[in-house]
């Protein structure tokens, strides 16, 4: 997956990374640098200017690295830290790795930066999470047909399990704002003849 991740990644936006990367303090660097050798990383993607993957370590963490013109990368964690954390890091490892290994970018910082041999290059597979096949349609089924706000924010947050899902909370506008909606159905059912 990384292979076809690494292709659409101009050299500019490559040493951009790298430069984030160098920016990290030492030792989240350090644990990041593992994270990445023990192939930690995986579901890599890239869409849009953004990478994202799953990280593992005690828990699985989403991790995305969004480009934006103005300020280059900017990572985003599910973990507790937020971002600059030791996941962004070993995301970001992998991409360089398989970008030095399958472009043939370089730049003397990947060296001190990236783990000792192509490990990272390598993730490993990661089980998807969440609501799977018919256990989707479901969840879907029960966020139509809830009548109470708790039921609907229920089922929403069945769908949400595992979503790499940044910047949007099933807990604040206009989700929440959806959620409080009266269904249709119902206040029709409801509104006197």
């Amino acid at each position: 997956m990384l292979r076809r991740l690494a292709q659409p990644l101009h050299d500019s936006r490559l040493v951009a990374l790298v430069d984030e990367l160098a920016l990290f303090p030492p030792r989240t660097r350090e644990r990041g640098r593992s994270y990445a050798a023990e192939r930690r990383v995986a579901d890599v993607q890239f869409q849009d200017g953004t990478i994202s993957g799953a990280v593992r370590g005690g828990t699985e963490y989403y991790t995305t690295w969004e480009w934006n013109s103005r300020s280059g990368w900017q990572s985003l964690c599910t973990c507790p830290v937020g971002s600059f954390c030791k996941h962004a890091y070993a995301l970001g490892c992998a991409v360089l790795a398989s970008a030095r290994d399958t472009q043939g970018f370089v730049d003397g910082r990947l060296a001190q930066l990236l783990p000792r041999g192509g490990a990272a290059s390598a993730p490993r597979a990661i089980p998807a999470r969440g609501p799977r096949g018919g256990e989707t349609a479901d969840a879907l089924q029960r966020l139509r047909t809830a009548r109470a706000e708790w039921e609907r924010q229920s089922a929403l947050d069945r769908l949400l399990v595992g979503a790499p899902v940044f910047g949007l909370s099933p807990y604040a506008p206009p989700l929440l704002d959806m959620l409080r909606e009266p269904d249709s159905s119902a206040a029709a059912t409801a509104a006197p003849c």
